[in-house]
């Protein structure tokens, strides 16, 4: 048979798509290498070529899925014709959106909170941090020079943003992972990311309720994959 010959890019997103898949069906843990190299019908040789390593390709899985998001918020605010408050929120529900479509290959995030994954999740968060400063901070410049948002320093108050979405969330995170079942699981992040949107909102001084985003009505469904993943690597 004659070999096949694709584009690097190509062949490197089908080896991503194929792994994306097996994640969500098998987990990131039971997936293999071999396995993704089967299903792809090439050489480990290939796989090696374009990944350094499984750790690497979960990286470059969630690097574009992350790219997907990114681009999704940009295109929510550009699109959105109103001040700052309404841009915002434009940010917080297509984020909402996105990661609610996205929820099955949101599976492969759970590994990287597993000790031995903790410098690639550092990389990874750092990455995300500077695309969500380069997004939000000009809604919050905006915001400060129209007179919707009442805050000292632009800067700081991008900092403390950033720092709800990433740093208390993951302490959201960490308490709804500890309840003994999905139901608690979603209770806890219902009530304190309503909490972290009234203390954005304080932050920003903008009335009360301007980013509030609701819990999708079926969340225990969609989270009860994620919440059984967190649970198996962070117990």
């Amino acid at each position: 048979m004659a070999r096949v010959v694709k584009d690097p890019e190509v062949r490197r997103d089908e080896l991503l798509d194929i792994a994306q898949r097996l994640v969500a069906e098998v987990g990131y843990e039971a997936m293999s290498v071999e396995a993704v190299t089967q299903a792809a019908q090439v050489a480990k040789g290939t796989f090696y070529h374009y990944f350094s390593s499984k750790e690497d390709m979960l990286g470059q899985l969630l690097d574009r899925l992350m790219d997907g998001l990114f681009a999704s918020l940009e295109a929510r605010r550009a699109a959105v014709d109103g001040d700052a408050i309404a841009k915002l929120r434009a940010i917080l529900e297509a984020s909402g959106e996105y990661k609610a479509m996205q929820l099955p290959n949101y599976l492969s995030s759970a590994s990287l909170y597993r000790p031995e994954n903790y410098a690639l999740r550092h990389r990874l968060f750092e990455r995300w941090e500077r695309a969500v400063r380069s997004i939000i901070a000009p809604v919050v410049a905006d915001g400060v020079a129209e007179g919707s948002f009442h805050v000292g320093s632009v800067e700081f108050a991008t900092d403390v943003l950033i720092s709800l979405w990433f740093d208390t969330s993951q302490r959201v995170l960490d308490r709804a992972v500890a309840e003994p079942d999905v139901a608690g699981f979603v209770t806890v992040l219902q009530r304190d990311t309503a909490a972290l949107w009234a203390a954005q909102e304080r932050l920003l001084g903008v009335p009360e309720g301007s980013f509030a985003v609701p819990m999708p009505p079926n969340a225990e469904v969609l989270f009860a994959p994620i919440y059984a993943e967190l649970l198996e690597v962070m117990k």
